[in-house]
């Protein structure tokens, strides 16, 4: 009987021992595959931020900008442009030009020209108004300019009289 029960506790215990090996190999092979989870996580993680960024880059630009949040139309958007840079209401006119409707947004080319004769523009002015016009409203970009040399008497060599076309982009049909 003793030679019975210790075959039993022998037997009992290879069978633990087995047993702890197979938990250990169940193991590993959840540890691996958790790893692989891990890793393809880790990748969803990084691509769920760089989103992120980028949704709230766009909110920003789309808070900043009056135009595409409805709260001012182009035209009186010009004419605040020209105001921060000092150019009086008689120097531009301003001029909506013709609609294109394309699949998923319409473009319409907004035209400003210069009317006043005595008036000089400096390429400095010029551009600093452009990149005002661009930098605060995402739906407006300059897609045209041409400078012709000031007909003013007192016209220096850096003397403009531009002719700028904006185009502004509205998304349709979304």
């Amino acid at each position: 009987m003793a030679l019975d029960l210790e075959k039993v506790v022998l037997g009992f215990m290879g069978l633990l021992i087995v047993g702890g090996i197979g938990v250990t190999i169940w193991q590993r092979n959840e540890a691996d595959e958790l790893k692989q989870r891990m890793a393809t996580s880790e990748r969803q993680l990084v691509e769920i931020g760089r989103r992120y960024v980028e949704l709230t880059t766009l909110k920003t630009e789309i808070d900043r900008d009056l135009i595409l949040k409805g709260e001012l139309r182009p035209l009186p958007y010009f004419e605040n442009q020209m105001r921060k840079n000092g150019i009086k209401a008689g120097d531009l006119t301003i001029a909506p030009g013709n609609t294109e409707q394309l699949a998923g947004y319409k473009d319409t080319v907004w035209e400003l020209r210069s009317t006043n004769r005595n008036r000089n523009f400096g390429r400095r002015e010029i551009a600093n108004f452009l990149l005002f016009v661009e930098n605060e409203a995402n739906t407006l970009k300059v897609s045209r300019l041409t400078l012709d040399h000031s007909s003013a008497r007192d016209a220096g060599p850096d003397d403009w009289s531009p002719r700028i076309w904006v185009t502004q982009r509205e998304a349709t049909g979304l």
